[in-house]
């Protein structure tokens, strides 16, 4: 995968920043479709993103069966290292500023806590919830509800939030925090980066990710 390092620097002003990670940024795994790589803005040790390689808006527009099986090995492999998981993502109201440039670009990404928690009560009292039973459903619901909050814990409930309007940034990560009894400043990855704790993350879990590539390129 082509790194922010490795493009002509003329070309490099206002590139998605998971399109191109830098080379300071560890990657666990990768392969055609997606890569693995400790967050920014580690609240908790152990976390992750799960990131589709193909610009796309959200997770559900990449939904496949290779992403559900990448998504339970992650869930398998935090839950032996950490104890515990759950996944969260802003979909399609979920952001990355493009380097050197205040403008707002979106890509799918899903967020991978090491952690029990359980806050889709919390996320019900500000949004109307629609219930699902299965990741892939995602793509479905994203048809009729192009901008959404999704939620899923380690005993396995989900659940999927409409969005209609404008949300505070870093929603769900303070949803997160303030779950784990932390500061919701926290959530906050741009004023508390935590790069040292993502470090240890990217040590603790560095060659523990073993996973089947998709077949054929992402395109």
């Amino acid at each position: 995968m082509k790194r922010y390092e490795d493009v002509d620097p003329d070309d490099s002003l206002g590139l998605c920043e998971f399109c191109y990670p830098s080379r300071s940024r560890t990657i666990l795994y990768e392969d055609e479709s997606v890569y693995l790589m400790p967050s920014l803005g580690q609240f908790v040790e152990g976390y992750l993103l799960l990131i589709s390689k193909q610009h796309r808006n959200c997770i559900a527009d990449v939904t496949d069966d290779h992403l559900e099986s990448v998504k339970q090995t992650v869930a398998n492999q935090l839950a032996e290292t950490y104890g515990s998981y759950c996944f969260f993502e802003h979909g399609q109201i979920g952001t990355c500023y493009q380097r050197a440039q205040s403008k707002i670009c979106y890509h799918a990404h899903l967020h991978c806590l090491p952690v029990p928690v359980n806050f889709i009560s919390e996320v019900a009292e500000d949004f109307d919830s629609i219930s699902m039973s299965e990741f892939g459903e995602l793509s479905a619901l994203k048809e009729e509800h192009p901008h959404y909050l999704f939620v899923e814990t380690y005993d396995g409930e989900m659940g999927f939030f409409p969005v209609e309007d404008e949300i505070e940034r870093q929603y769900l990560r303070k949803q997160a925090c303030e779950a784990l009894e932390l500061p919701k400043e926290l959530a906050d990855w741009k004023e508390y980066p935590n790069r040292e704790k993502m470090k240890c993350t990217g040590r603790e879990l560095e060659g523990e990710f073993s996973i089947p590539k998709a077949v054929g390129p992402a395109d």
